[in-house]
């Protein structure tokens, strides 16, 4: 959507989907700096959407605190504030004025008839899989559980903060996501028995801090899924062919990167190729590519390790209170920009 949102000033876009209509579920989305100026370029505006986080604080399952990073750092060197915004909302908005054929997923990338065809189609990628690489995306062993809960934000969270507490069982995390609507999520290792219901989540965390347990006790449904990684390949297609976010790079969402490379990409791709004639659009592409690969490797790494989701080594128990929150805001703005497109 994002990509037929900045290619429609100078292209005749349309979006095959296979979905029968616009997704109305999900749950929320973080949206960094380099996702909403990316957005901004292309025209969109999200700053009516979800709510502003201003902090992150990430703590021990028993809550007692690790650190605290400053995301009004971010804000003020960017312009744009870190937002969770429910993934619906969002959608909506990238879906004006979209040429869109629901319910038309494509069986073989030989049956669309372009001057360009960008493989958009997520982490098990049809245009990948048969026109760049037959490698399937890797399964990590972690997965995620999430879902939007509505009700009055506890106490914590009502001034912009978000939490993280980290623990034996793996990561649940807490956001604001509106007025009164609250996104959490559990980052957990895949069980044994490949059953993840309430009763499992309460189990597994129950003996996590209090605003951990008081979510889980008002959960009622949630989604689940298993974390995938893809090789970033050096080369996303030949001719008038790339691929961009999940089916170019999947990984896991352990840093909140996987729909904000993909609208780092899409403003890319609308920038690469602005008055670009089409003989010389496989070049512009290439070019692309080879800039963006750098970039999303080292992205890559980080997150495939799932570092986050362990509780950390006792010599960073220790020395982590010590960091200030702005310091842990300006190591995170740093490897941000060296990540992003947009914002390099």
């Amino acid at each position: 959507m994002a990509v037929a949102a900045g290619l429609r000033r100078d292209w005749q876009v349309t979006v095959v989907d296979r979905y029968p209509e616009l997704p109305s579920g999900g749950a929320a989305l973080t949206v960094f700096p380099n996702g909403a100026a990316a957005l901004a370029d292309l025209g969109v505006d999200v700053s009516r959407l979800g709510a502003v986080v201003r902090r992150l604080r990430f703590c021990l399952a028993d809550g007692r605190p690790l650190f605290t990073t400053d995301l009004d750092l971010m804000a003020r060197r960017s312009g744009h504030p870190v937002r969770s915004v429910p993934r619906v909302e969002l959608l909506r908005v990238l879906a004006r004025d979209v040429d869109v054929r629901w319910g038309s997923g494509v069986v073989s990338p030989q049956e669309i008839d372009a001057d360009l065809l960008v493989g958009a189609d997520g982490a098990r990628s049809v245009v990948r899989r048969e026109l760049v690489s037959s490698e399937t995306a890797r399964v990590s062993g972690w997965m995620s559980v999430q879902a939007l809960l509505p009700g009055p934000l506890p106490t914590p969270l009502r001034d912009g903060t978000g939490w993280s507490f980290v623990g034996e069982a793996g990561l649940c995390g807490l956001l604001p996501a509106g007025p009164e609507l609250l996104q959490w999520w559990c980052d957990l290792p895949v069980p044994s028995c490949g059953v993840v219901d309430l009763e499992f989540l309460r189990r597994e965390f129950g003996g996590y801090a209090a605003p951990v347990r008081a979510v889980l006790d008002r959960v009622q449904e949630f989604g689940t899924f298993v974390h995938v990684t893809h090789e970033v390949l050096p080369q996303w297609g030949s001719g008038a062919v790339t691929l961009v976010g999940d089916a170019a790079h999947a990984v896991p969402p352990t840093l909140a990167q996987g729909a904000n490379q993909a609208l780092d990409d899409a403003w890319a791709l609308t920038r690469a190729l602005r008055g670009v004639p089409l003989p010389d659009v496989p070049a512009a592409l290439r070019a692309l590519e080879r800039r963006r690969v750098p970039q999303l490797r080292r992205m890559s790494r980080l997150a495939s390790s799932e570092r986050t989701n362990r509780v950390p080594d006792p010599l960073t128990r220790f020395l982590a209170p010590a960091v200030p929150a702005s310091m842990a805001g300006w190591m995170h703005w740093r490897m941000l920009r060296s990540w992003s497109a947009v914002l390099g």
